[in-house]
Protein backbone atom coordinates (compact mmCIF):
# COMPACT_ATOMS: atom_id res chain seq x y z
CA UNK A 1 0.00 0.00 0.00
CA UNK A 2 1.17 3.64 -0.73
CA UNK A 3 2.90 5.11 2.08
CA UNK A 4 0.86 8.30 2.01
CA UNK A 5 -2.71 6.65 1.73
CA UNK A 6 -1.62 4.13 4.29
CA UNK A 7 -0.53 7.45 6.64
CA UNK A 8 -3.85 8.80 6.05
CA UNK A 9 -5.53 5.11 7.12
CA UNK A 10 -3.50 5.68 10.50
CA UNK A 11 -5.11 9.58 10.47
CA UNK A 12 -9.04 8.54 9.86
CA UNK A 13 -8.20 5.79 12.60
CA UNK A 14 -6.92 8.13 14.87
CA UNK A 15 -9.98 10.37 14.28
CA UNK A 16 -12.65 7.38 15.11
CA UNK A 17 -11.08 7.14 18.21
CA UNK A 18 -13.87 9.81 19.63
CA UNK A 19 -16.42 8.17 18.11
CA UNK A 20 -19.79 7.39 19.56
CA UNK A 21 -23.47 7.04 17.69
CA UNK A 22 -24.24 10.69 18.68
CA UNK A 23 -21.05 12.11 16.68
CA UNK A 24 -22.05 9.37 13.97
CA UNK A 25 -25.56 11.13 13.89
CA UNK A 26 -23.88 14.55 13.93
CA UNK A 27 -20.89 14.25 11.10
CA UNK A 28 -23.88 12.25 8.71
CA UNK A 29 -25.74 15.32 9.40
CA UNK A 30 -22.83 17.71 8.66
CA UNK A 31 -21.93 15.97 5.59
CA UNK A 32 -24.95 16.51 4.08
CA UNK A 33 -24.00 20.39 3.82
CA UNK A 34 -21.39 19.51 1.34
CA UNK A 35 -23.34 17.20 -0.85
CA UNK A 36 -24.22 17.85 -4.52
CA UNK A 37 -27.58 17.59 -4.10
CA UNK A 38 -27.93 20.42 -1.46
CA UNK A 39 -26.66 22.66 -4.39
CA UNK A 40 -29.84 21.81 -6.17
CA UNK A 41 -32.03 23.24 -3.72
CA UNK A 42 -30.15 25.87 -2.15
CA UNK A 43 -29.04 28.00 -5.89
CA UNK A 44 -32.47 28.17 -7.82
CA UNK A 45 -34.15 29.49 -4.20
CA UNK A 46 -31.39 31.93 -4.71
CA UNK A 47 -31.45 32.49 -7.98
CA UNK A 48 -35.28 33.19 -7.86
CA UNK A 49 -35.29 35.17 -5.00
CA UNK A 50 -31.96 37.54 -4.98
CA UNK A 51 -29.73 39.12 -7.06
CA UNK A 52 -29.88 37.79 -10.74
CA UNK A 53 -26.45 38.24 -11.80
CA UNK A 54 -24.57 37.03 -8.37
CA UNK A 55 -26.71 34.21 -8.47
CA UNK A 56 -25.95 33.52 -11.85
CA UNK A 57 -22.66 33.70 -11.31
CA UNK A 58 -22.87 31.34 -7.84
CA UNK A 59 -24.73 28.96 -10.24
CA UNK A 60 -21.77 29.24 -13.17
CA UNK A 61 -19.02 28.54 -10.51
CA UNK A 62 -20.21 25.53 -8.56
CA UNK A 63 -21.73 23.62 -11.27
CA UNK A 64 -18.19 23.96 -13.22
CA UNK A 65 -16.33 22.65 -10.32
CA UNK A 66 -18.75 19.93 -10.12
CA UNK A 67 -17.87 19.31 -13.66
CA UNK A 68 -13.85 19.54 -12.66
CA UNK A 69 -14.07 17.58 -9.73
CA UNK A 70 -16.01 14.92 -11.59
CA UNK A 71 -13.21 14.93 -14.37
CA UNK A 72 -10.17 14.28 -12.03
CA UNK A 73 -12.12 11.72 -10.36
CA UNK A 74 -11.65 9.96 -13.41
CA UNK A 75 -8.78 10.73 -14.14
CA UNK A 76 -7.08 9.42 -11.33
CA UNK A 77 -8.97 6.82 -10.12
CA UNK A 78 -7.87 6.76 -6.29
CA UNK A 79 -9.54 4.28 -4.09
CA UNK A 80 -11.52 5.60 -0.86
CA UNK A 81 -9.98 4.40 2.21
CA UNK A 82 -12.90 1.52 3.09
CA UNK A 83 -11.54 -0.18 -0.61
CA UNK A 84 -7.91 -0.70 1.32
CA UNK A 85 -8.99 -1.17 4.72
CA UNK A 86 -12.90 -1.64 5.50
CA UNK A 87 -12.60 -1.20 8.91
CA UNK A 88 -13.07 2.43 9.14
CA UNK A 89 -16.14 2.51 7.03
CA UNK A 90 -18.78 4.71 8.60
CA UNK A 91 -20.39 6.49 5.78
CA UNK A 92 -21.12 5.33 2.69
CA UNK A 93 -20.05 6.70 -1.16
CA UNK A 94 -19.13 5.39 -4.18
CA UNK A 95 -16.69 6.36 -6.92
CA UNK A 96 -12.94 7.29 -6.48
CA UNK A 97 -12.10 9.21 -4.07
CA UNK A 98 -8.98 12.06 -5.34
CA UNK A 99 -10.19 14.89 -5.09
CA UNK A 100 -12.79 15.16 -2.71
CA UNK A 101 -16.13 17.04 -4.33
CA UNK A 102 -17.49 17.83 -0.71
CA UNK A 103 -14.59 19.68 0.08
CA UNK A 104 -13.97 21.36 -3.23
CA UNK A 105 -17.28 22.10 -3.47
CA UNK A 106 -17.86 23.38 -0.04
CA UNK A 107 -15.43 25.68 0.21
CA UNK A 108 -16.26 27.15 -3.32
CA UNK A 109 -20.09 27.72 -1.97
CA UNK A 110 -19.24 28.68 1.64
CA UNK A 111 -16.34 31.03 -0.47
CA UNK A 112 -18.42 32.46 -2.81
CA UNK A 113 -21.19 33.19 -0.17
CA UNK A 114 -19.01 35.27 2.03
CA UNK A 115 -17.53 37.42 -0.86
CA UNK A 116 -21.20 37.87 -1.40
CA UNK A 117 -22.24 38.76 1.97
CA UNK A 118 -19.37 40.27 2.61
CA UNK A 119 -19.54 40.03 6.59
CA UNK A 120 -16.81 39.01 9.09
CA UNK A 121 -19.32 37.25 10.87
CA UNK A 122 -20.10 35.49 8.38
CA UNK A 123 -16.28 34.52 6.84
CA UNK A 124 -16.27 33.04 10.38
CA UNK A 125 -19.23 30.95 9.79
CA UNK A 126 -18.24 29.98 6.10
CA UNK A 127 -14.71 28.61 7.43
CA UNK A 128 -16.31 27.00 10.37
CA UNK A 129 -19.07 24.63 8.31
CA UNK A 130 -15.77 24.15 5.46
CA UNK A 131 -13.35 22.33 8.12
CA UNK A 132 -16.49 20.71 9.47
CA UNK A 133 -17.44 19.19 6.49
CA UNK A 134 -13.86 18.57 5.81
CA UNK A 135 -13.37 16.78 9.37
CA UNK A 136 -16.57 14.66 8.56
CA UNK A 137 -15.40 13.02 5.28
CA UNK A 138 -12.43 11.69 7.68
CA UNK A 139 -14.42 11.09 10.39
CA UNK A 140 -16.55 8.40 8.33
CA UNK A 141 -13.79 7.12 6.57
CA UNK A 142 -14.84 7.90 3.11
CA UNK A 143 -11.59 9.84 2.35
CA UNK A 144 -8.01 10.53 2.94
CA UNK A 145 -6.88 13.46 4.29
CA UNK A 146 -4.59 14.02 0.75
CA UNK A 147 -8.27 13.76 -1.30
CA UNK A 148 -9.39 16.68 1.49
CA UNK A 149 -6.79 19.22 0.72
CA UNK A 150 -6.67 18.32 -3.15
CA UNK A 151 -10.68 19.39 -2.76
CA UNK A 152 -9.43 22.66 -1.25
CA UNK A 153 -6.45 23.25 -3.52
CA UNK A 154 -9.17 22.87 -6.92
CA UNK A 155 -11.61 25.07 -5.40
CA UNK A 156 -9.69 28.06 -3.97
CA UNK A 157 -8.00 27.43 -7.55
CA UNK A 158 -11.43 28.13 -9.13
CA UNK A 159 -12.33 30.45 -6.80
CA UNK A 160 -9.08 32.77 -7.82
CA UNK A 161 -9.33 32.53 -11.68
CA UNK A 162 -12.88 32.48 -11.42
CA UNK A 163 -12.81 36.25 -9.59
CA UNK A 164 -9.95 37.19 -11.97
CA UNK A 165 -11.91 36.35 -15.78
CA UNK A 166 -15.40 36.54 -14.97
CA UNK A 167 -15.60 40.49 -15.85
CA UNK A 168 -13.33 39.64 -18.97
CA UNK A 169 -15.73 37.06 -19.93
CA UNK A 170 -19.05 38.72 -19.29
CA UNK A 171 -17.82 41.46 -21.40
CA UNK A 172 -17.37 39.11 -24.30
CA UNK A 173 -20.59 37.65 -24.06
CA UNK A 174 -22.46 40.48 -23.71
CA UNK A 175 -21.09 42.08 -26.81
CA UNK A 176 -22.24 39.01 -28.94
CA UNK A 177 -25.99 38.68 -30.45
CA UNK A 178 -28.74 36.93 -28.61
CA UNK A 179 -28.41 34.34 -31.02
CA UNK A 180 -24.34 34.26 -30.53
CA UNK A 181 -25.07 33.65 -26.43
CA UNK A 182 -27.57 31.02 -26.94
CA UNK A 183 -25.03 29.21 -29.15
CA UNK A 184 -22.60 29.81 -27.06
CA UNK A 185 -24.56 28.75 -23.70
CA UNK A 186 -25.19 25.25 -25.80
CA UNK A 187 -21.88 24.50 -27.46
CA UNK A 188 -19.08 25.40 -25.04
CA UNK A 189 -20.91 23.37 -22.03
CA UNK A 190 -21.63 20.51 -23.58
CA UNK A 191 -18.16 19.69 -25.55
CA UNK A 192 -17.23 20.15 -21.88
CA UNK A 193 -19.15 17.53 -20.70
CA UNK A 194 -17.96 15.25 -24.00
CA UNK A 195 -13.64 15.03 -22.61
CA UNK A 196 -15.07 12.42 -20.28
CA UNK A 197 -18.14 11.40 -20.45
CA UNK A 198 -19.81 10.21 -17.33
CA UNK A 199 -23.09 10.94 -15.70
CA UNK A 200 -21.02 13.10 -13.03
CA UNK A 201 -19.36 14.72 -15.95
CA UNK A 202 -22.56 15.23 -18.20
CA UNK A 203 -24.81 16.25 -15.43
CA UNK A 204 -23.11 20.05 -13.94
CA UNK A 205 -22.46 20.88 -18.12
CA UNK A 206 -26.44 20.20 -18.68
CA UNK A 207 -27.43 21.95 -16.04
CA UNK A 208 -25.22 24.81 -16.81
CA UNK A 209 -26.15 24.48 -20.81
CA UNK A 210 -30.27 24.72 -19.90
CA UNK A 211 -29.48 27.52 -17.35
CA UNK A 212 -27.87 29.47 -19.51
CA UNK A 213 -30.24 29.48 -22.61
CA UNK A 214 -32.98 29.91 -20.24
CA UNK A 215 -31.40 32.44 -18.11
CA UNK A 216 -30.28 34.24 -21.80
CA UNK A 217 -34.20 34.44 -22.90
CA UNK A 218 -35.39 36.02 -19.58
CA UNK A 219 -32.91 38.74 -19.80
CA UNK A 220 -33.95 39.49 -23.56
CA UNK A 221 -38.20 39.04 -23.10
CA UNK A 222 -40.12 38.27 -19.67
CA UNK A 223 -37.43 39.97 -17.28
CA UNK A 224 -37.92 38.63 -14.18
CA UNK A 225 -38.33 40.57 -10.91
CA UNK A 226 -36.82 39.88 -7.71
CA UNK A 227 -37.73 42.30 -5.36
CA UNK A 228 -40.83 40.73 -3.81
CA UNK A 229 -41.72 40.48 -0.11
CA UNK A 230 -40.32 37.58 1.84
CA UNK A 231 -44.06 35.71 1.44
CA UNK A 232 -43.86 35.89 -2.04
CA UNK A 233 -40.02 34.41 -1.79
CA UNK A 234 -41.40 31.42 -0.06
CA UNK A 235 -43.95 30.75 -2.38
CA UNK A 236 -41.34 30.91 -5.35
CA UNK A 237 -39.21 28.34 -3.22
CA UNK A 238 -41.83 25.73 -3.06
CA UNK A 239 -43.52 26.13 -6.11
CA UNK A 240 -39.98 25.83 -7.76
CA UNK A 241 -38.56 23.63 -5.82
CA UNK A 242 -41.43 21.43 -6.44
CA UNK A 243 -41.23 21.63 -10.45
CA UNK A 244 -37.83 20.57 -9.95
CA UNK A 245 -38.81 17.33 -8.38
CA UNK A 246 -41.54 16.86 -10.30
CA UNK A 247 -39.22 16.99 -13.57
CA UNK A 248 -36.14 14.91 -11.96
CA UNK A 249 -38.77 12.41 -10.31
CA UNK A 250 -41.01 12.31 -13.29
CA UNK A 251 -39.02 11.84 -16.10
CA UNK A 252 -36.58 9.20 -14.24
CA UNK A 253 -39.99 7.19 -13.68
CA UNK A 254 -41.46 6.98 -17.22
CA UNK A 255 -38.12 6.67 -19.29
CA UNK A 256 -36.71 3.53 -19.50
CA UNK A 257 -32.85 3.32 -19.83
CA UNK A 258 -30.89 0.25 -21.07
CA UNK A 259 -27.29 0.89 -22.52
CA UNK A 260 -24.67 3.38 -21.44
CA UNK A 261 -25.21 6.01 -24.47
CA UNK A 262 -28.51 6.56 -23.93
CA UNK A 263 -27.91 6.21 -19.96
CA UNK A 264 -25.70 9.20 -20.36
CA UNK A 265 -27.88 10.97 -23.01
CA UNK A 266 -30.75 10.81 -20.82
CA UNK A 267 -28.80 12.26 -18.00
CA UNK A 268 -27.89 15.02 -20.36
CA UNK A 269 -31.14 15.83 -20.80
CA UNK A 270 -33.20 15.52 -17.61
CA UNK A 271 -30.71 18.09 -16.36
CA UNK A 272 -30.30 20.14 -19.40
CA UNK A 273 -34.20 20.32 -18.26
CA UNK A 274 -33.57 21.02 -15.01
CA UNK A 275 -31.32 23.94 -15.50
CA UNK A 276 -34.03 25.73 -18.08
CA UNK A 277 -36.67 25.08 -15.76
CA UNK A 278 -34.64 27.08 -13.05
CA UNK A 279 -33.78 30.01 -14.92
CA UNK A 280 -37.31 30.13 -17.36
CA UNK A 281 -40.07 28.16 -16.79
CA UNK A 282 -40.04 28.81 -12.92
CA UNK A 283 -39.74 32.42 -13.29
CA UNK A 284 -42.22 32.33 -16.15
CA UNK A 285 -44.64 30.21 -13.70
CA UNK A 286 -43.97 32.74 -10.97
CA UNK A 287 -45.03 35.89 -13.55
CA UNK A 288 -48.36 34.06 -14.34
CA UNK A 289 -48.94 34.22 -10.96
CA UNK A 290 -48.26 37.36 -9.80
CA UNK A 291 -45.68 36.21 -7.72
Amino acid sequence: MNEILQWGIDVIIDIQQIRTPYSDCFFKAITTLGSGYIYYIVLPVIFWCANSTLSARFILILFFSLWVNSEFKTILQQPRPYNLDPSVKIGATGGPGLPSGHAQGSLVFWGYLSFWINKKWFYILSSIIILLIAFSRLYLGVHFPTDILGGWILGFLILFLFYKYINGIEKWVNSLTVRQKIMFAFFIPTLLSLIIPTKWSIHPMAFIAGFGIGYIIERNSIKFDRAVNISKKFIRAIIGLSGLAALYFGLNCIVPISSSFFSLLFVYILHFILGFWTSLGAPWVFIKLRL
